[in-house]
């Protein structure tokens, strides 16, 4: 699964991440400028989790 971000009425559709694995609970930061987002990600046998964006 991956994130999109859209306008309220559905328009201008944009996908932000292309990680290609499984990403939840995307949540707006306070700001409103990025999201962070939980994702499993495997770069040189650690695991990431977190991504802020």
């Amino acid at each position: 699964m991956e994130v999109f971000v859209a306008d309220a009425n559905g328009k201008n559709v944009k996908q932000i991440t292309k990680f290609g694995n499984a990403n939840w609970a995307p949540a707006y930061m306070p700001d409103s400028k990025r999201i962070i987002l939980q994702a499993i990600i495997k770069v040189k046998e650690v695991f990431l989790l977190i991504y802020l964006l």
